[in-house]
């Protein structure tokens, strides 16, 4: 046999006992007796010849996260597979609890707002003893006070058991909404500017991502506020915290944010660019397709856990922009 085909043979060999048996070098080479260095050599070659291809084989699901991540400058994706009842909400709060769980560290600063996707991620949290300082700012109005964004607060403190703090400001709207007095006084007061200091703080934010229709908080809100949410809708394409963004991810004013925001997403988008603070959004639905694309385009978050059509939609839509 030539030198040439006794080599290949011997290539062959040593990257098939490697690659498809799983042998180290050392055993490798004492099998066929060559030295350690020889079979190295034959790896090697056997890559660089092409006579193995290596390539990464992931799941459906991770590629979608990867190229989610990769597209819209990301730093962290998960798509979750919807159950067959269709409860998403369900699914992305589980999904939240996990993430939340594995990667929020003790003693971190949490924002959290409200929301029912919010709850669902609150519900599925399991005990633990990290320590939190957790940080909310709700509108006291007929809103569902089981998704207010204070009582979601209060509920996650719950659930870590070792000496946990919530600094929850709840904003009386029936009071501020007419009397420029009182609002002055409330919003002035130490105690709120140190609540809202500390807050712009935060390590973490987890935050919702509504639709701007009626049945929303914002929609609630705004039946007792008297604001014409198709003046709203006009201008905008979904809300995150009560405060509107239209289709390209820009922040639209309204007179009603200098008495309910304390916590501007403004600084939601600074906390993106920290290299050790995030912030998490979870939100999925068809319904939401739109207003999750123009949150994408502001920048308001940097970590997203959405479901499988979302994130195909989202993608399907950027590749046609792009064409």
């Amino acid at each position: 046999m030539r030198d040439g085909e006794n080599e290949l043979k011997q290539m062959v060999r040593c990257a098939q006992l490697f690659y498809e048996y799983d042998l180290p070098q050392a055993k490798i080479a004492q099998k066929l007796g060559l030295s350690t260095s020889k079979v190295s050599r034959l790896i090697r070659g056997a890559r660089q010849s092409g006579l193995v291809e290596v390539r990464i084989k992931v799941s459906h699901i991770r590629n979608l996260e990867i190229t989610l991540m990769n597209r819209f400058d990301l730093r962290d994706v998960v798509v979750v597979q919807g159950r067959s009842n269709g409860d998403i909400k369900m699914d992305l709060g589980e999904a939240a609890a996990r993430y939340f769980e594995r990667t929020v560290k003790d003693r971190s600063r949490v924002f959290i707002s409200g929301g029912s996707t919010i709850f669902e991620f609150v519900n599925e949290i399991q005990a633990s003893d990290k320590q939190l300082e957790i940080f909310s700012f709700s509108v006291l109005h007929s809103d569902n006070t089981y998704l207010s964004a204070y009582t979601l607060a209060c509920l996650l403190c719950a659930k870590h058991r070792r000496r946990s703090t919530v600094q929850g400001i709840v904003i009386p709207w029936g009071l501020v909404k007419d009397n420029p007095i009182v609002l002055h006084e409330f919003q002035s007061a130490p105690a709120i500017q140190q609540a809202c200091a500390e807050a712009e703080n935060a390590d973490v934010a987890i935050v919702g991502i509504e639709n701007l229709s009626d049945g929303t908080r914002l929609g609630t809100f705004a039946r007792e506020a008297e604001i014409n949410m198709d003046i709203v809708r006009e201008k905008g394409t979904g809300s995150i915290n009560y405060q509107v963004f239209d289709e390209n991810g820009e922040i639209i004013d309204f007179d009603w944010y200098e008495k309910v925001v304390l916590f501007s997403i403004q600084r939601l988008k600074e906390i993106t660019h920290h290299p050790t603070k995030h912030v998490i959004a979870v939100a999925g639905g068809k319904e939401k397709v739109a207003c999750i694309q123009a949150a994408l385009k502001g920048h308001f978050f940097d970590i997203l856990i959405t479901d499988e059509d979302v994130a195909l939609e989202l993608l399907r839509r950027a590749t046609e922009r792009r064409g």
